[in-house]
C-alpha cells in the first residue's frame, strides 16, 4: 500500500484536534476536514485490525480475573 502525503492544512488540522483548539479546527476548509477523517479513520481501522490479530498470541489458560502471574504460582 502507498503512504498518504497529507497537505499541511491538514496537519494543522490535526494538531488542533490534538490540542483541542476547536476555534481552529471549526475554521477549517471542509477539503482537509474530509482528509483528516479519512486519515484518522484508516489508522484507527489499522490498529482495531492489528490488536485484534495479536489477540492469538494471548495466553487462554489464565481464568477471568488473575494475571498470568497468579496462573504460574498456582501451577507450582
Amino acid at each position: 500500500p502507498g503512504a498518504a502525503s497529507p497537505a499541511p492544512p491538514t496537519f494543522a488540522l490535526m494538531l488542533a484536534l490534538l490540542r483541542g483548539d476547536w476555534e481552529h479546527a471549526d475554521g477549517s476548509e471542509q477539503r482537509y476536514r474530509t482528509e483528516t477523517s479519512g486519515l484518522v479513520a484508516a489508522y484507527l481501522q489499522w490498529h482495531l485490525e492489528y490488536g485484534i490479530r495479536s489477540l492469538r498470541h494471548v495466553e487462554r489458560d489464565a481464568r477471568p480475573g488473575t494475571t498470568t502471574d497468579d496462573t504460574d504460582r498456582e501451577r507450582v
